[in-house]
């Protein structure tokens, strides 16, 4: 009878041991996410890339299983992801963040500051002006409102090539990342901007599909007191005076300065905000690393929702648009449309050689018909 309850004992004291085990582990879980969200979850100030890539490690290193959090734990576990994609330039990663936060913890401030930073990184003006909406209605201060929303007209403007081909700029070529710099001599906190364009050019000066472009509006008097910023090794300066300038002022409406644009590998404008928003330096990196291929490339939304559509989308159309045509042009064969299916079956199969008999066979009895227009691509497919 005394073995049987020791026994029991130790049974009881092994279980109580292995719960406490398990809730240290659970409290250590959430000491380490609560340092990491800390080091990274720094909404005015900007993150570098190696502290993301650092915070993003860690994170994925927990191995957390998001059901097992708490709502609270939840909501630090996607904030601290959204900020690490923001960092290191993942604008995909930080929109499945955001979605996710959005339902989670729709109305909190952190949620509308990070809908406008991963708006800016994505170049999704819409998503911006919402997050600046709700920053007006609970009153964040109007200058800054002003700074932020100036950006926005900008955004999903196109650069003018076929223009600036004839204006002789082949540094503003199509399929490179583009930053460009409008400024003058007596613009505001020069020495800020300064710094910041010292540190875009130490960034990306040895970036081959980067152009860095600063473009000075002073008019002839004020040329004879150029700043540091033009004497930056890494920017081509342009004058007010020179080929090209015009067009690209008028281009994106630039009658204010300063102006700092980032313009992505289709030629659209990412974000237009400037040097002294974090938010500019998270579009520039998305933009570099998808021009680079690391992430997966995010098309510019305008403030009506439309999606803008680069050169490719325009010739896919056109080429999908040929193709209907030509399609219309000829008519069906219910006999060719047997063996089509017959041939599709054997495709599904892995019987190639039986499939490829039968397209041959539809091409020479069946040619001007819509299944020997299929025939002709799925032999193409399989090699002839």
């Amino acid at each position: 009878m005394f073995s049987g309850w020791v026994h029991r004992w130790v049974i009881a004291s092994g279980l109580l041991l292995a719960g406490l085990g398990e809730f240290r582990a659970v409290a250590d879980e959430a000491e380490q996410l609560g340092r990491i969200h800390k080091g990274l979850v720094r909404p005015e100030r900007l993150n570098s890339a190696e502290r993301g890539r650092k915070g993003r490690d860690l994170l994925d290193g927990l191995g957390i299983n998001l059901s097992s959090l708490s709502a609270a734990g939840k909501v630090r576990f996607l904030q601290a992801h959204l900020f690490a994609s923001l960092a290191i330039g993942d604008a995909a990663d930080a929109l499945g963040r955001l979605e996710d936060l959005g339902r989670l913890d729709p109305n909190a401030e952190l949620t509308r500051v990070s809908m406008y930073l991963t708006g800016c990184s994505s170049g999704d003006a819409q998503m911006v002006t919402l997050a600046l909406e709700k920053a007006k209605r609970v009153g964040e201060e109007q200058a800054l409102l002003e700074r932020r929303g100036a950006g926005v007209p900008r955004m999903g403007k196109q650069v003018p090539f076929s223009d600036l081909i004839v204006a002789n700029l082949p540094e503003i070529a199509e399929g490179k990342v583009i930053v460009l710099d409008f400024w003058r001599s007596d613009d505001r906190d020069q020495r800020l901007f300064d710094r910041a364009r010292g540190v875009v050019g130490e960034s990306y000066a040895e970036v081959d599909a980067v152009t860095l472009l600063g473009i000075c509006l002073d008019d002839d008097a004020a040329r004879g007191k150029p700043r540091a910023a033009s004497r930056e090794p890494a920017w081509r300066t342009l004058f007010v005076s020179d080929s090209g300038v015009q067009t690209l002022r008028e281009a994106f409406g630039i009658k204010q300065t300063p102006a700092q644009l980032v313009i992505d590998q289709y030629g659209f404008v990412r974000c237009g905000t400037g040097f002294d928003d974090p938010a500019w330096h998270y579009a520039l990196r998305a933009a570099v690393a998808e021009q680079a291929g690391t992430y997966p490339p995010m098309k510019v939304r305008l403030p009506s929702g439309a999606r803008v559509k680069t050169r490719a989308d325009r010739e896919a159309e056109r080429e999908l648009k040929e193709q209907f045509d030509r399609e219309a042009a000829y008519p069906h064969s219910p006999e060719a449309a047997k063996l089509l299916d017959r041939a599709r079956l054997y495709i599904r199969t892995g019987r190639k050689t039986d499939a490829r008999k039968l397209l041959r066979e539809i091409l020479e009895k069946y040619p001007e018909t819509q299944e020997a227009l299929e025939a002709a691509d799925r032999l193409r497919l399989l090699g002839g």
